[in-house]
């Protein structure tokens, strides 16, 4: 029996391996960074099947930026 290669299972299939490679450290700074400035517009270019969206809410990145926007784009 043949598999259909399926980028999108790819992508979930991928989603812990990302998930442990991320830094929180450079996270909280980013928070850091950017509470002064309240609501933000986010552009994420390439953001596959949104998992960073996922995790920007899972971290309560907009319950520090209130208002924000979040835009991803994916061919």
């Amino acid at each position: 029996m043949t598999e259909t290669f399926s980028f999108t299972r790819y992508l979930a299939a991928k989603r812990p391996v990302d998930d442990a490679a991320l830094n929180r450290q450079v996270y909280a700074r980013l928070v850091e960074e950017t509470i002064a400035a309240g609501a933000l517009a986010v552009l994420e270019i390439g953001c596959g099947t949104g998992t960073m969206l996922e995790r920007l809410g899972e971290w309560d990145f907009f319950g520090a930026h209130a208002g924000s926007t979040y835009t991803g784009v994916d061919g």
